[in-house]
This record gives structure tokens, sequence and C-alpha cells, in this order.
């Protein structure tokens, strides 16, 4: 799917918990509650404050997986939100880092 591609190159120079989230995204649909601890995990070892564990994102394994999808239905993303959960969005943006990578699109 293409749109999908598109989204894949855009994360494919972000910050790793960006890639493991888009990731998850596209291959799942949804986060869970156990993948956004996951990312707050992932969030800090890509600032030195964690040594947790994780498997990075494999891009041409994505890509095929994106390309092999079968909905036809559009995609369209009209803007990505600053986490709601309190804890979350205090543990991210205490790193000073929430609004500074979200990034904005057109309506």
């Amino acid at each position: 799917m293409p749109i999908l591609n598109d989204i894949i190159d855009w994360v494919h120079n972000r910050p790793v918990f960006w890639q493991v989230a888009i990731d998850r995204l596209i291959r799942n649909n949804e986060l869970t509650n156990d993948d956004i601890s996951e990312l707050k995990e992932i969030c800090k070892v890509d600032f030195g404050l964690s040594d947790f564990d994780f498997d990075k994102v494999n891009f041409d394994d994505l890509r095929k997986f994106a390309n092999n999808t079968t909905s036809n239905d559009d995609i369209t993303l009209s803007k990505i939100s600053p986490p709601t959960g309190p804890r979350l969005y205090r543990g991210l943006n205490a790193l000073g880092i929430c609004n500074a990578l979200l990034p904005t699109f057109p309506s």
C-alpha cells in the first residue's frame, strides 16, 4: 500500500521509539498498553537512560509486510496529538520530546 511506504520512509530517520511505534501500528493496527510501556523504555534508550533490550525495526521486512496488505481502504492522517495518558505524557514530556517530535500535517 503506497501510503504505508510513505509513512515508513518518513519514520526511517526518526528516533527509534517512533520507528518501533509505526512498525507495531502497521502490523497490528493499534498500540496496546504493553506497547506503550515498551515505547517509553525505548524512548529512554534513545537518550541513554535505559538499557532496555528490544528488536530494532527491519525496514525491508516492514515494507514487504506493508506491500502485501490486502486492504484498499484509504488512509487519511490529519494530525497526531500528544499522548493523552497523564503518566505517558509526563514521562515523555519530562524528556522534553513530546511536542518537539510530533509532526504536523495540513488538515
